[in-house]
């Protein structure tokens, strides 16, 4: 991926139930493992998780598509961000949070447009920030495709 050379962010899928249980320290409590085999089985869910390079987690993204009357979009409602690789933590060799963030939102937004969304966007839940190519925080997402 141009630009995340040591961040890998892909879309997981029925069967990765592990890799999430695996990290639980991305999510503010432990999730269930039959919530997360649920998720991972939903249609309309979609989580992408980021990895190092050497397979070590980074954070995730959850979004559900929204068949909407006339077109599709693509809601983002939650991004975590593993502890040490949060904004301040971590030294130069470590991915800064807007590269674990890019990594995943450019995941994403692949998807959308290969799906023929119209628009990709979101304001994650209180205390969750996105961040930008630069760094900057930002408190909402959106993006017209």
């Amino acid at each position: 991926m141009p630009g995340h050379s040591t961040t890998t962010a892909r879309r997981l899928r029925p069967g990765d139930t592990a890799v999430v249980l695996g990290a639980s320290e991305l999510f503010p409590t432990s999730p269930a493992p039959e919530w997360v085999s649920d998720l991972l089985s939903s249609s309309t869910a979609l989580l992408y998780w980021a990895t190092d390079a050497n397979g070590g987690a980074l954070g995730f993204l959850l979004a559900t598509l929204l068949p909407l009357p006339d077109s599709v979009e693509v809601f983002i409602y939650e991004m975590g961000l593993a502890p040490a690789h949060a904004p301040g933590a971590g030294g130069s060799a470590a991915p800064s949070a807007a590269e674990i963030s890019s990594a995943l939102i450019d995941r994403a937004a692949a998807f959308a447009e290969d799906c023929a969304c119209t628009r990709m966007w979101g304001v994650p839940r209180p205390g969750a920030t996105l961040y930008d190519d630069g760094g900057a925080q930002v408190s909402s997402l959106d993006i017209p495709l």
